[in-house]
């Protein structure tokens, strides 16, 4: 067997420093003194002869190229680490319970994950849920490699780019809904100055949602010219859409499937793209219930709108 330059203990070590790219940060994560983080990372480098973090006062740590091509290499190191640890997951996690911290879009966890969670989580006893549920927004992949969560499910613009390590699973439209009888004798094909003058219902004043919404409607040559209401509660929106109050721009899942079938999409605009993301050192049996769960949840559902699915 080939004799490795480093311990597991500095690879851990290695990691988590490049997620948070702060000394103080890793050492919290792993509960040890910035000292030792400082130690082993001098350590690995003495033995690989290279440099992973270039060093400054004062400021952060940043990675090298070396680094940047080491960090590569160990995902690769990690999944091979996973397939030999497999042998014996199984025997060692019988009584051992874990917990997951998860983030994910509001209207994935109502419409889809939330109806099948207690049933998946009574057939698995060792298993804790932490859901931290929030809307769509481009910050939702902020700090997703930081060790902060272990998984994410979230949409994001298609035309963004997104987190590294998030990988897209489906494509779903987006688009500028309204219930029929809004529209009243104007065209069902109304024109972008004929959709401006409707009554809109917009996310909070001024938050990342309201703004990417603005942003997508100008695009298309439409500007809100009398907004109704301000709402960041997704069931108040498609309720009032339904109720053909206003307006509302939305991407399809964010409206439930018997909704959904009830409105008519005026405009088509920006799809988004269904973003998944793991904690590459979440790796064991329990993890991969979890993953399998909520991406059975969302992708496994014929009633979840995709228009394309990469999984």
């Amino acid at each position: 067997m080939l004799e490795l330059p480093f311990t597991l203990r500095q690879l851990q070590v290695f990691w988590s420093l490049s997620e948070v790219l702060s000394f103080r940060e890793c050492a919290e994560h792993l509960n040890i003194s910035q000292a030792s983080v400082s130690s082993q990372i001098a350590l690995l480098e003495r033995q690989l002869g290279c440099k992973l973090f270039t060093r400054s006062p004062g400021r952060k740590p940043t990675m090298t190229a070396r680094g940047q091509a080491f960090r590569e290499d160990l995902k690769a190191f990690d999944r091979a680490g996973q397939a030999l640890a497999a042998h014996r997951l199984e025997a060692s996690e019988t009584n051992k319970a874990a917990r997951f911290r998860i983030r994910i879009g509001q209207a994935l966890f109502d419409h889809y994950v939330r109806p099948g969670l207690g049933h998946f989580l009574s057939e698995n006893p060792m298993i804790e849920c932490d859901f931290d549920v929030r809307l769509p927004s481009d910050r939702a992949s902020a700090k997703l490699d930081r060790g902060a969560i272990d998984f994410a499910m979230y949409h994001s613009r298609e035309d963004r780019p997104h987190e590294s390590g998030a990988i897209p699973l489906a494509i779903v439209r987006g688009g500028i809904y309204s219930s029929p009888d809004l529209l009243q004798a104007k065209s069902r094909n109304p024109s972008a100055e004929e959709i401006s003058e409707l009554p809109f219902i917009m996310p909070k004043a001024g938050s990342d949602q309201e703004r990417l919404q603005l942003e997508g409607m100008a695009a298309a040559g439409i500007i809100p010219r009398n907004v109704i209401c301000h709402s960041e509660y997704l069931d108040v929106v498609s309720a009032m859409v339904e109720r053909g109050l206003g307006a509302a721009c939305l991407a399809d899942p964010l409206l439930s499937p018997e909704v959904r079938a009830r409105l008519v999409m005026l405009r088509p605009l920006t799809n988004w793209k269904l973003l998944w993301f793991r904690r590459p050192d979440r790796s064991n049996r329990l993890a991969n219930l979890v993953e399998q769960f909520l991406i059975d949840s969302v992708i496994g559902n014929p009633d979840y709108p995709a228009i394309e699915k990469h999984r």
